[in-house]
């Protein structure tokens, strides 16, 4: 299983919204269908055996490892809270933390055989260490990641606030990423120096500046030798590009059946003015 660098840069636990724990070295965090797991009423965290649980081998899996306590992750978020509405008004759907867990064995040194297993379950999607904290301890070499707000926000835009970004920095101290594929359908790449040998086009390209952009901010390459451009999320992810037209689905379709493993649909908006009579 890959580790998809945006999840664990929102797993990088800020303990004023996470469940508290006395021994966070000792857990491993994992995801689960909707309904995969239940608590007892009114409590965030029990022991193994109070906890109903609905994936198929995973009981097994824990009692196994001598699980001890299994609880919310994010006892406070619910899954209400996964609906939101874009800018242009269009209705999103995010992550829904509400299904994240955490398993704690009863020894630090028991903590990677419970992510070996827990990886070979069909019905968990993520499984990861507990991280309480995470101190940067370097910052990538490429020359324009001071400007890149979104990553690392030191308040270095006028306006912009320090610490509003998406945590990428310290999830990078844990993992560079890897070759995931990402689906991206728009009007096409265009042929980039931060992108050689990770762009796959079968039907060409319009090559649109504003979707090569995207591309470089999910994949452009990161840390290189020497330096170069931006940082992307994940420097290591190839981009399987598809030309949008009217029919969205059977592009969406054809980019999965590529082997996209996560999608990106890029929307471009008119600019409307409006003049004052």
């Amino acid at each position: 299983m890959r580790i998809n660098l945006l999840c664990i840069a929102m797993l990088i636990v800020n303990t004023t919204i996470a469940a508290a724990t006395e021994h966070p070295e000792r857990q491993v965090t994992f995801m689960v269908d909707s309904g995969g797991l239940a608590l007892p009423l009114l409590v965030y965290s029990a022991p193994l055996d109070s906890v109903a649980v609905h994936v198929s081998g995973l009981e097994a899996t824990l009692e196994l490892h001598s699980v001890v306590t299994v609880g919310r992750l994010f006892p406070d978020f619910s899954p209400e809270d996964t609906t939101a509405v874009a800018w242009s008004g269009e209705s999103v759907r995010l992550t829904d933390f509400s299904q994240f867990w955490y398993a704690e064995v009863p020894q630090v040194d028991d903590v990677q055989a419970l992510i070996d297993a827990l990886e070979q379950i069909p019905g968990v999607a993520y499984v990861g260490r507990r991280v309480s904290s995470v101190v940067p301890t370097s910052l990538p070499n490429d020359p324009d990641f001071y400007w890149q707000w979104g990553l690392r926000n030191t308040g270095q835009v006028s306006g912009y606030v320090s610490g509003e970004d998406i945590n990428w920095l310290p999830a990078w101290q844990i993992s560079n990423g890897g070759p995931v594929k990402v689906g991206l359908y728009g009007q096409g790449v265009k042929n980039h120096t931060e992108l050689l040998g990770r762009v796959y086009q079968p039907e060409g390209s319009n090559q649109s500046l504003h979707e090569t952009r995207i591309a470089c901010i999910i994949a452009a390459a990161t840390n290189t030798t020497p330096p170069l451009g931006i940082a992307g999320i994940n420097g290591q992810a190839q981009i399987y590009s598809r030309i949008a037209d009217s029919r969205e689905r059977k592009t969406e379709v054809c980019s999965r059946n590529d082997g996209a493993e996560l999608m990106n649909k890029v929307r471009r908006y008119r600019r409307v003015s409006i003049s004052s009579s």
